[in-house]
């Protein structure tokens, strides 16, 4: 049965199930089946079919369903019961009481999969030929629809778990493409404050040395006043010592003529010593200009030093904010180029998507001209194993529900295929959301990026 397509399928499967076929079927297993089971059989043959129908079925083991009995303990044992005492006496009574209700309840649940009847307490013990033929054809018809229908979907199994495979890929190429985007949002966010912070501190340096400026060109203005005053005060000093060089020699002239006229020399003397109180006043004054020249001048020495500290605080300005702006600057150059690699890698991922898409298509309709053809050989096989069951005295309503229980798998995978087609297309708008939402992502880095670099470049 390893071609889906070979029309013998349907025809094997709905054939009368022989008891030298069910032999044949169970060898599979490991299992020999006594011929003589078909006509006498026993309580144990039908508790070990009954066993391995549900573990091949539920995939439920005798550890599963009968714990109490071969760990000799019981599995949380209530601490009261209406009605029952668990006692130290009757405990391996309870022991096997609940292991064979774990097993009633499987067995009823096997029947209804198989599509038998209600199970009678009577054919788990003590088992006719006819419950124990129509368990044993029952679970043999089943493990053949299983098989088949395992082969006529094996292709669409294998491609519905490449493209899970592809699904949870891309979910994790989406989920690197968002870390790395939250990444790049945070340097980002960090790289604009510094950008704040420096502009900031430019500001704030250009508005103090403009005011520096300003107080510069205020001390340099008031230098020449004091250096004009100084002059003037140079020339008063030059005109009083050149006015005591003229007393001092007109004094010597009056020297030689104070004995030939005295009262003329009186006169002189009153007029120079006067004059020299007058010059003396003059002198004090012109020193308390002096005095405050000097104030004046060690002033201007310290607003000297004043700029001097302005130089080394640009300087360390320069070196502490201007390098690292333009290191920043550079960093944002290697930002634009990571931006760029991202733009192709969103490029990348919506040319593969659009190849999965395209894949997918393919698939699509190659799987639904198979369903189609399988459909129709199916309704042929159907058609015929209705016939077959017609002319059948024994089998016709298992056949029946048989073959509606298979209309009704082929209708479930069917569903299963359109929700995993859906999914798939709403995973695929969902990556398209996500795509486009990282494309605006990455053009309003860029156009806060120009316009940053622009303002730099103004201020």
């Amino acid at each position: 049965m390893g071609d889906s397509s070979d029309p013998s399928i349907f025809y094997e499967l709905f054939k009368k199930v022989r008891p030298d076929e069910i032999l044949e079927d169970l060898k599979q297993f490991g299992v020999d089946v006594n011929p003589e089971a078909f006509t006498n059989p026993k309580s144990k043959e039908s508790l070990g079919l009954y066993s391995l129908a549900i573990q091949v079925v539920f995939g439920k083991t005798s550890h599963d369903i009968r714990p109490e009995e071969i760990y000799r303990q019981l599995i949380q044992p209530p601490n009261e019961l209406l009605g029952v005492d668990f006692s130290t006496e009757n405990v391996d009574f309870f022991k096997n009481g609940i292991g064979n209700l774990r097993l009633w309840r499987y067995c009823q649940r096997l029947h209804s999969v198989l599509g038998l009847k209600q199970i009678q307490r009577y054919e788990l013990f003590n088992p006719t030929p006819k419950s124990f033929y129509d368990l044993i054809s029952s679970f043999v018809v089943y493990l053949r629809f299983r098989e088949a229908i395992y082969s006529l979907y094996e292709v669409s199994v294998s491609n519905l778990d490449f493209l899970a495979e592809k699904e949870l890929r891309l979910s994790e190429d989406i989920m690197n493409l968002i870390k790395e985007n939250q990444k790049f949002k945070g340097v980002t966010a960090d790289t604009a404050a510094e950008h704040q912070l420096l502009l900031s501190n430019k500001r704030e340096l250009e508005a103090k040395l403009l005011s520096a400026n300003e107080e510069f060109t205020r001390f340099k203005s008031r230098k020449k006043e004091l250096d004009l005053e100084m002059g003037k005060i140079k020339n008063l000093l030059n005109d009083t010592m050149l006015s005591k060089s003229k007393a001092r020699y007109t004094f010597d002239d009056l020297s030689e003529h104070v004995t030939t006229n005295i009262e003329t020399a009186s006169k002189l003397y009153t007029e120079l010593k006067a004059e020299d109180a007058n010059q003396r006043q003059r002198l004090d004054s012109l020193s308390s200009k002096a005095e405050d020249l000097r104030a004046k001048y060690s002033k201007l020495l310290e607003a000297s030093s004043v700029f001097d500290r302005l130089k080394v605080n640009l300087s360390d300005h320069y070196r502490d904010v201007v390098v690292p702006h333009v290191d920043s600057l550079e960093f944002l150059k290697k930002a634009s180029v990571q931006i760029s690699r991202l733009n192709d890698r969103i490029a990348e991922l919506t040319r593969r998507r659009d190849s999965l898409l395209s894949d997918l298509e393919r698939h699509k309709k190659v799987h639904e001209e198979k369903l189609r053809k399988l459909g129709e050989e199916s309704q042929t096989r159907i058609d015929q194993a209705k016939k077959f069951a017609s002319e059948s005295k024994s089998g016709n309503e298992l056949v029946l529900r048989k073959i509606t229980d298979v209309k009704l798998m082929i209708e479930h995978v069917n569903e299963k295929i359109s929700e995993t087609r859906a999914n798939s297309f709403d995973l695929f708008s969902k990556i398209d959301e996500r795509l486009e939402s990282l494309k605006e992502s990455a053009f309003l880095y860029n156009e806060k990026i120009q316009l940053l670099n622009k303002r730099l470049a103004e201020a």
